[in-house]
């Protein structure tokens, strides 16, 4: 089937919107320890939800066995570190293609921790060795302190903690495409497409996080509705593409048209333009000015 060269700008338009949507896909790199199941994470992808919160333009960022939660504020172009922490216990698995890199987050540090707890809570941490309850004071990428139930303090390496037990302890699995081609036991680096993170214990504030994120933007415009703003914005821009593609494609046809105009009056000085589109060599020419005996009188004979 033959495709007209308008339809075929047409189409062309369609194809250069549909390139403007790309798919989602985001680098993540992984760093195994002598074992090759464990390492460190290097990531940065996009967070929409934190638990059932819509995080406005939300991003975690995993590097050096730290995480950052940081947001846009609505008509600003900074993030902001809301949440941040040691990530510890990280793992990889990879099955049929498919890669999984899972963690655990403990934000100690952050604006937003008073919506993660309370102010009195309890914390479980597993080591190698043994369970402890009370409440973790403080912990960095090296070393926690711990405040036991017996009111005494214990100091423990991050690198010996298995697992937390806490509101303010998130674990998160990131999935993607496999690595091709890598040896075991190198770091690699591919393309992760999901990210999902559970908070371990919930004591969640999640109203007084969504009426301060609502009271933060003022009333204005929500993220879905400046997305669709600028998607309409987009179409428009395309649109006005279109003459600028079609016209180039009809200029040979219409330059055609002018040069045989052109080329009929050069050889047929007395040619008349007929409004009706007859062809101008079928019109004969008025009566008088070509006898049938050659001459052509004085006017009046």
């Amino acid at each position: 089937m033959k495709v007209s060269r308008p339809h075929m700008s047409l189409l062309l338009a369609a194809f250069l919107a549909v390139l403007s949507v790309a798919a989602e896909a985001f680098p993540v790199a992984f760093s195994p320890d002598v074992n090759g199941t464990t390492g460190k994470v290097t990531a940065k992808i996009p967070l929409e939800k934190l638990g059932s919160v819509t995080i406005p333009r939300g991003r975690l960022k995993i590097r050096g066995g730290w995480a950052e939660v940081s947001t846009v504020q609505e008509f600003q172009f900074d993030h902001n570190v809301v949440l941040s922490g040691p990530v510890l216990n990280s793992q990889q698995k990879v099955s049929n293609g498919n890669l999984e890199i899972s963690g655990l987050a403990y934000f100690s540090d952050g604006d937003w921790l008073p919506y993660l707890s309370p102010a009195a809570f309890e914390e479980t941490v597993k080591t190698r060795g043994e369970e402890l309850t009370g409440r973790i004071l403080s912990m960095d990428r090296q070393e926690a302190v711990i405040l036991l139930a017996s009111g005494q303090k214990k100091e423990i390496p991050v690198a010996q903690i298995r697992d937390i037990h806490s509101p303010r302890a998130f674990r998160f699995v990131i999935t993607g495409a496999a690595p091709e081609g890598v040896p075991p036991g190198q770091p690699y680096e591919t393309e992760a497409s999901r990210l999902s993170m559970l908070q371990t214990a919930r004591q969640f504030r999640v109203t007084a996080l969504r009426t301060d994120l609502r009271r933060r933007g003022d009333g204005d415009l929500t993220t879905g509705q400046l997305v669709a703003i600028g998607s309409l914005m987009s179409a428009i821009e395309i649109g006005q593409m279109v003459p600028f593609l079609v016209v180039p494609l009809q200029y040979n046809r219409l330059h055609q048209n002018a040069f045989q105009r052109e080329f009929d009056i050069q050889t047929n000085p007395f040619a008349i333009v007929s409004p009706f589109g007859i062809p101008s060599n079928q019109i004969p020419p008025p009566p008088g000015i070509f006898p049938s005996n050659g001459y052509v009188g004085p006017p009046g004979r």
